[in-house]
């Protein structure tokens, strides 16, 4: 397989992988970006922990949907992320 399939091959992948987000995404309540990673969820726990000077998140999704290409399976009932960086966005799409 020649670099120039490959790269064509991960094209469609990536634009497969968008039409499923948008079509999931109406059956979700927030969205989750976390670490250059997006997930969908219908509940959200987030727990902050000090480890001396830094901090670190414990975020818990339940009825979640992975933004991951390279997943077999994108829905899955529950997932437990830590995450090191101040950069978690999670947005409430059902609120007004």
């Amino acid at each position: 397989m020649k670099a120039d399939d490959l790269e064509e091959l991960e094209a469609g992948e990536k634009l497969r992988l968008r039409e499923q987000y948008l079509a999931a995404l109406g059956a979700y309540r927030y969205q989750v970006e976390v670490d250059s990673n997006i997930y969908l969820a219908n509940k959200v726990d987030v727990e902050v922990f000090q480890a001396g000077d830094a901090a670190y998140f414990e975020i818990t999704l339940t009825d979640a949907w992975s933004w991951t290409m390279y997943r077999p399976v994108r829905t899955l009932a529950k997932v437990r992320l830590l995450s090191l960086f101040d950069t978690v966005v999670i947005e409430d799409m059902k609120q007004p």
